[in-house]
């Protein structure tokens, strides 16, 4: 791994009932390595180092990436080469678009609108989020802090 989480570590170990982890095995991390070549490796390490992770009552990254359609069924024909991380557990699903150079995306299942996944510097400013690991250490202190 190559990415370093430490940041998130010390979150952990400062709120860790704020935590739960489903493990992802190895072999998957090795499948999803040769199934998506272009896979963002931070994302592959953020798994192969936490699995799939609960972030208090606010958010839930998957342990693998999950089909569109697990989630939305019929309407998943129209997110195109999106493919499915997480979610916010009312209604907003984040992922990658592979088709655009596995930019991050945000589907609202209330208009099944794909946009670009925001970053939450703070209470009030967002700006488009470049990469999973610039996402994932801006979101765990936005949701845990006060």
């Amino acid at each position: 791994m190559s990415t370093d989480y430490s940041d998130i570590k010390n979150w952990i170990e400062r709120h860790p009932q704020s935590f739960g982890f489903i493990p992802t095995p190895p072999e998957l991390i090795t499948s999803l390595k040769s199934d998506y070549k272009n896979i963002p490796e931070a994302y592959v390490d953020f798994l192969a180092e936490f699995g799939g992770m609960s972030i208090g009552n606010s958010f839930m990254i998957y342990r693998s990436i999950v089909s569109p359609y697990t989630v939305f069924r019929e309407r998943a024909k129209e997110f195109g080469n999106v493919l499915l991380i997480g979610d916010d557990y009312a209604g907003l699903s984040i992922g990658f678009d592979v088709g655009a150079n596995w930019r991050l995306v945000s589907i609202d299942s209330e208009t099944d609108e794909v946009d670009d996944l925001t970053l939450y510097l703070d209470k009030e400013e967002e700006i488009v989020a470049n990469s999973f690991e610039e996402w994932i250490k801006c979101l765990i202190p936005y949701l845990l802090s006060d």
